[in-house]
């Protein structure tokens, strides 16, 4: 079985350091500041951490089921009635998650403000200075 497209939570280091590494990254725009009328302008105070589709899964293996049925047999005068008797297993022989970690072309980028997506909460502090992901 191969999915393509799971969904993947991007975390707040991801979008910090892929719009560190590249000014023009999709990512750059999950990033927000205050305004120049703030006391504190340019200063981060949300990051976005949306869930995208971005992953793939790829798992193979096998599926094994037997059933048998017991004659069905009379004692005397008592009827005990049919008897099944069954198993299911399953074997996985691989299973491969991959949660890509770099941005997804920009004509599949997250864009916050056209494309609603649900997102995920934490909260976080770094140098100095709290970002807030949600």
């Amino acid at each position: 079985i191969y999915l393509s497209d799971t969904l993947t939570a991007i975390t707040g280091d991801l979008v910090v350091s892929s719009c560190f590494n590249n000014s023009a990254s999709p990512y750059c725009g999950l990033i927000h500041r205050q305004d120049t009328t703030s006391r504190q302008p340019g200063q981060v105070f949300l990051i976005n951490t949306p869930v995208v589709n971005l992953g793939t899964l790829n798992t193979s293996g096998v599926d094994f089921t037997m059933r048998y049925k017991v004659p069905h047999f009379n004692m005397g005068s008592m009827d005990p009635g049919d008897f099944q008797v069954g198993l299911n297993s399953s074997y996985t022989s691989t299973y491969k998650n991959n949660a890509r970690t770099t941005p997804p072309p920009a004509s599949r980028a997250h864009r916050p403000s056209t494309t609603p997506a649900p997102t995920a909460s934490s909260s976080a502090t770094s140098r100095g200075c709290a970002a807030r992901s949600r």
